[in-house]
């Protein structure tokens, strides 16, 4: 079974990079507290970069590093932590002559993520095939989930490294990302057609069987079967497209025998000997031509070929005599390729928080966007602060001046001048002219209405001074010690007391 090659990367101070930008970031306190995580995602690194035995523990260390890195990336800005993550081409490694042969170097985490998913899918491609070669009913079965998990991470690769921000390898590529999906569910195909043969299921079943493995292999072989293409090119020294070209054919050629033997249960009369000898002519064509690359390319694959090739023409022959002899059908010229159904699919990779074992070390982490949100709440609470002080201080110097007019005795306030202020005493005549006592009345009048007017603004300004407090409340109690912005209650006391003096 064809498994790309693991690609290898530089190390990296992840724990101490990330702790030096936590408290550039946000502070002292916060990379203290998160010391610990630093060093265990560091440590995970590492070890996902070391492990080599495809094993179910090796599977979930990658998981758990791709979990725990896809829930710090909605926390911090990784572009800013300073983190150089460096990865090499899985095909193309340093030379003496060229040591930066494959190599990508990149500040984003989705260049780490998609490479570390790369290598757990291969992990459990080679997990899939030692189970393969086992043989057994189980083996088979834990094979075929080993290579659906594997399609699920290059589906999942596939997807991160398309916000990768600058050049990636084509390893990683969505071209060759794909191929490796439809590789690794054509190997899970194959299983669950050995499987169906050791439960001595129907040939009319094994055939659809087989033109599913077929369909995988041949959707794999697309983008490199043409030599002209980069992607082909890339692989030229391993040589994938003939490989893949060869298990397609072969597994058509098993769909057609296995169709030809669906034709006519044992024992029965073979009325359509016609339509199985045509079936049976089309699976050695495919047999003959996947031998001859399988020699060419000297594959472990040429003896299982070369067996059914033997097992074909030996039924041919036996077909053809007693068809000669008993039948005398029209052995058709063509003969269409069977129904195919593919019955596996990739297996989805679960919710982050899932792989991590529902806790996140960096849980408590305040997210660049809420900080960002944070602090634009404060300016934006200032901003709307100092204009309603210019409001209420602007409504509070008309207010004056419209009293001024009717109230004289505001300007005695604070008056240093014994006895009536000559500036009061020149301006009684003139209220005496305009009718004294009723005219006073007259203006007290005015004066209560003024004041309501004042009342209700000061109701206004309450109620803004209000809403704020109880958004800050919530701000306060859903991040508890960690919003250590000052008490809008605080800032807004001598507001408050501003108000209440201006109705008193």
């Amino acid at each position: 079974m064809i498994v790309p090659p693991r690609k290898t990367s530089a190390a990296v101070d992840v724990a101490g990079k990330l702790q030096q930008f936590l408290q550039t970031s946000q502070g002292a306190e916060e990379a203290s507290r998160h010391k610990d995580a630093c060093k265990v995602l560091g440590e995970m690194r590492a070890q996902c970069l070391h492990s080599t035995e495809p094993s179910d523990t090796a599977l979930q260390l990658g998981v758990k590093y791709w979990a725990q890195l896809s829930l710090l990336d909605k926390r911090i800005n990784f572009s800013q932590a300073g983190i150089q993550f460096q990865w090499h081409d899985a095909f193309l490694a340093p030379t003496t002559f060229n040591p930066g042969q494959g190599r990508i170097t990149n500040s984003s985490v989705h260049l780490e993520i998609a490479s570390i998913l790369f290598n757990t899918g291969v992990m459990a491609g080679a997990q899939g095939e030692r189970e393969h070669t086992a043989g057994g009913i189980e083996n088979l079965k834990t094979a075929a989930t080993a290579f659906r998990k594997g399609a699920g991470m290059f589906v999942m690769a596939k997807e991160v490294a398309s916000k990768v921000d600058g050049a990636i390898s084509l390893d990683i590529g969505a071209d060759f990302l794909s191929l490796l999906e439809h590789l690794f569910l054509g190997h899970a195909q194959r299983c669950f057609y050995e499987k169906a043969v050791k439960d001595n299921m129907k040939h009319s079943i094994l055939a659809k069987l087989c033109g599913g493995v077929a369909e995988c292999y041949a959707n794999a072989n697309a983008p490199i079967s043409n030599p002209t293409s980069d992607l082909a090119k890339h692989l030229k020294n391993v040589n994938w497209a003939g490989l893949l070209t060869i298990d397609m054919l072969y597994y058509k050629a098993l769909s057609h025998h296995h169709h030809s033997l669906g034709f006519t249960p044992e024992g029965e009369v073979r009325t359509q000997l016609g339509k199985e000898l045509a079936h049976m002519k089309k699976a050695l064509e495919q047999v003959e031509h996947a031998l001859k690359m399988a020699k060419q390319l000297k594959s472990d694959k040429a003896k299982e070929i070369e067996a059914l090739k033997t097992k074909l023409q030996a039924d041919i022959k036996a077909g053809t005599e007693e068809n000669n002899k008993i039948y005398h059908m029209e052995v058709e010229s063509h003969a269409p390729d069977p129904e195919a159904k593919i019955m596996v699919k990739a297996e989805a990779l679960p919710d982050p928080l899932t792989a991590v074992g529902g806790t996140d070390r960096f849980a408590s982490l305040i997210p660049d966007s809420v900080r960002s949100s944070a602090q634009l709440y404060a300016s934006r609470r200032q901003d709307n602060i100092n204009n309603l002080v210019k409001d209420m201080q602007a409504s509070t110097d008309e207010v004056k001046g419209r009293l001024l007019l009717v109230t004289p005795q505001l300007e005695a306030v604070d008056s240093k001048e014994p006895g009536l202020p000559a500036r009061l005493r020149d301006k009684i005549p003139p209220i005496q002219q305009k009718g004294g006592l009723n005219w006073l009345t007259s203006s007290i009048k005015v004066c209560l209405e003024m004041k309501k007017e004042i009342a209700e603004q000061v109701v206004r300004s309450e109620n803004t001074l209000d809403g704020e407090e109880r958004s800050d409340d919530e701000l306060r109690q859903r991040f508890g010690a960690r919003w250590t912005r000052n008490s809008s209650r605080s800032i807004n006391g001598p507001l408050r007391k501003d108000l209440q003096e201006a109705i008193t």
